[in-house]
């Protein structure tokens, strides 16, 4: 007898599928499908594999297909089962949320009311919280300071049931906003505090207390461990899942941490991702976080706008009646030096990547060490002295006595000249040595700084993230903050003490950018309050490709939000260099290597 067997591996959160008859054209169709995929796939023998249980939800549609032509009976475990007629109830809970009336006010009220949610919602948030109640799950893609946060604790408040858990995945400097905002939002009401999921010893511990609410960070689902931990839990409760900034995994297949997340993203009953920069380079970035959402459609770059439409929310800057922000590049010229070994560097880079097979791992690493290597120059090209002090030995000499390159001297004067006038200044740079090198120049004014290496803590604590955060916003004498955006981009709110912001260089990350752009330009703002960000521009460097390719990536993601309130200003050169693009897209690197040739 010829039939398909379908399993589900709780354990490992994973579909076995087996084959027995002799039609292998069949069968040579189902593991073609999968190898498509995913790469994640494992073979105990020729007729049978392993695949990722969200992945066969995923395929599961065709798989079907394929056994109707081929008239294959399938033989379903009952723990494949059990998942299926979940998978289906919430197929049919979307079929029915597209048809269904959207939720009334009043309803809304009495609902938060009756789970004694404290918080008064704003017109944008109610009607948010509408929508996506009627969601099986939803997104809510409003900007920073909008409230997402309290858009979720009210989802939240309205879905769940008695027993019903919280599970909340997002960046370690979150934790903070969320157990603040769920002591807002339910106040009086004695909440349970949410527990802190870190470390896999710990959360083992946490999880025999069968907490209600977690925060844990994505970082920790990439261990296997913990992954397992809480993949349990959530097979044993039913648990709403939040994704906080969920462009973090983004990736999908492609990232430990975009597989860890969907490989549990059939076992919560419903979940809500959250972030105001969904697709910072390209519509793929929307694929995976679509998948956590609904992983049995198949979506891909060219569909998954047009699907993700329906299920998520947005509340725009100019819905929220915001001042503008004024963005401004400036051209700064590169010192004599400076422009000598930005050339010898650019042209070295082009031959070192000319004899190497385009496309290939070995040219991706190179091309991108080329890219960090030009974004340096551009920025400070005392970053580079360890790697020139041999093969340029004069330049060197040459770099040190001029001293100071022109973008970090016109920092400087220019956060010397806003402190004159009483304003604070943020200062920002992709690099740790400028960052650090920076707050040092100024410390007349009181600079402090963070990055990676700068620990989270108490306000109490000094030299801790949150310490040097207090003292910019509450310490007159602190007039200056130097800042990665990889590390101080989210959870900060600065447009109370400062309006001011200079951009030492910039990537390709459209959702770095954007997001530190937020930290000054958010809800609060005073009429009159308008943001100055300034942005330094090398000329003729890497520099004008990423502005222009951040105005591109903008300008997408403006169009798949339906936002124009996100649009940067474009610059304008004599001798604009073509467009660079983002290491992320590899359709992309070709600009990048045009530039390190000069053809363009």
């Amino acid at each position: 007898m010829t039939k398909l067997t379908i399993q589900y591996l709780p354990e490992s959160l994973r579909a076995r599928i087996s084959f027995e008859g002799e039609e292998q054209s069949f069968w040579r169709s189902i593991r073609s499908l999968m190898d498509n995929e995913t790469e994640d796939i494992e073979f105990a023998n020729p007729r049978q594999f392993t695949v990722p249980w969200w992945v066969f939800l995923l395929k599961k549609r065709k798989i079907i297909d394929y056994m109707k032509h081929y008239r294959i009976s399938p033989s379903i475990g009952e723990k494949a089962k059990e998942q299926l007629l979940k998978d289906r109830e919430k197929e049919q809970n979307l079929e029915d949320a597209q048809n269904a009336d959207i939720v009334s006010p009043e309803d809304v009220e009495a609902a938060l009311n009756n789970a004694n949610f404290s918080r008064i919602l704003f017109p944008y948030q109610m009607e948010n919280v509408q929508k996506l109640i009627s969601l099986p799950s939803g997104a809510t893609f409003s900007v920073p300071g909008a409230g997402k946060t309290t858009e979720a604790l009210a989802y939240y408040a309205v879905k769940k049931r008695p027993g019903t858990k919280l599970l909340i995945v997002c960046p370690k400097n979150a934790f903070a906003v969320w157990e603040e905002e769920i002591e807002n939002c339910f106040m009086g009401a004695n909440p349970t505090s949410p527990v802190r999921l870190r470390g896999a010893e710990k959360i083992e511990l946490c999880l025999k207390d069968e907490p209600e609410i977690m925060l844990t960070t994505y970082s920790q689902f990439q261990i296997s461990r913990v992954q397992h931990l809480l993949a349990d839990y959530l097979s044993r409760h039913e648990t709403i899942m939040f994704l906080d900034e969920s462009h973090h995994m983004k990736r999908g297949l492609d990232g430990i941490r975009g597989r860890s997340i969907l490989a549990i993203s059939h076992l919560p009953i419903t979940k809500l991702i959250l972030t105001g920069t969904p697709m910072p380079n390209h519509a793929v970035d929307l694929v995976a976080q679509f998948n956590f959402l609904y992983p049995h459609i198949d979506v891909d770059e060219n569909d998954v706008i047009d699907n993700i439409q329906p299920v998520f929310v947005r509340t725009t800057k100019s819905d929220l009646n915001l001042p503008p922000k004024h963005e401004i590049p400036i051209s700064i010229s590169m010192s004599p030096s400076q422009e000598r070994l930005y050339s010898i560097i650019r042209h070295e880079s082009a031959l070192e990547l000319e004899n190497l097979t385009s496309g290939s791992q070995i040219h991706i690493r190179s091309l991108r060490r080329c890219y960090i290597k030009l974004l340096r120059l551009a920025s400070n090209p005392s970053l580079l002295l360890e790697d020139i002090s041999d093969s340029h030995p004069g330049l060197l000499a040459q770099l040190i006595e001029e001293g100071d390159c022109p973008k970090l001297e016109y920092a400087c004067r220019r956060a010397r000249e806003l402190a004159k006038e009483g304003k604070k200044t943020l200062i920002w740079s992709s690099f740790v040595s400028n960052v650090e090198v920076i707050a040092e120049r100024l410390q007349d004014l009181g600079a402090v700084y963070i990055h990676g290496g700068v620990d989270a803590g108490s306000e109490e604590e000094e030299d801790s993230r949150e310490w040097k955060i207090n003292e910019f916003k509450n310490n007159p004498d602190c007039r200056v903050l130097v800042a990665n955006p990889a590390a101080a981009g989210e959870g900060i709110s600065l447009h109370k003490v400062c309006l001011n912001a200079i951009y030492i260089d910039r990537t390709f990350n459209a959702a770095h950018y954007l997001q530190s752009v937020d930290r000054i330009h958010r809800l609060g703002l005073e009429e009159g309050e308008e943001p100055l960000i300034e942005i330094l521009i090398s000329e003729n460097t890497i520099d004008s490709d990423v502005h222009n390719r951040l105005v591109r990536k903008i300008n997408d993601m403006m169009t798949a939000l339906n936002d124009e309130s996100i649009v940067p200003n474009p610059i304008q050169f004599e001798n604009e260099i073509a467009i660079g693009e983002d290491m992320a897209i590899p359709d992309d690197m070709e600009g990048i290597i045009q530039h390190l040739e000069g053809t363009c």
